[in-house]
């Protein structure tokens, strides 16, 4: 029985015979299957308050948004010079070259 992301390859061959039809996994980019215990309560207020629909859905945009906020903070934790932003405006003044 072909699973859901199967897809039949009919064009393997071996020393130039073709063989028997293989069913290539996966073909689309997916993330690692696992099994997770998660409270029924928890998760519909987390797919309420993330919108989402499904667990998978669900724990991806967590896992997403824990990521981001991770590196926010440590985003926030870095120290700049006093003159930091005159200098950023000056990089981002255009530049004239002369090659002559």
């Amino acid at each position: 029985m072909k699973s859901a992301g199967a897809a039949l390859n009919t064009s393997d061959t071996v020393h130039g015979i073709r063989s028997f039809p293989t069913v290539k996994r996966y073909d689309a980019p997916m993330g690692k299957r696992t099994s997770l215990i998660i409270e029924p309560d928890l998760l519909a207020e987390a797919e309420q308050l993330l919108d989402t629909k499904g667990p998978t859905a669900t724990v991806r945009e967590a896992l997403h948004r824990a990521v981001r906020q991770v590196h926010f903070e440590r985003l926030a934790q870095w120290e700049f010079p006093d003159d930091f932003l005159e200098q950023l405006k000056r990089m981002r003044e255009p530049r004239k070259f002369d090659f002559e």
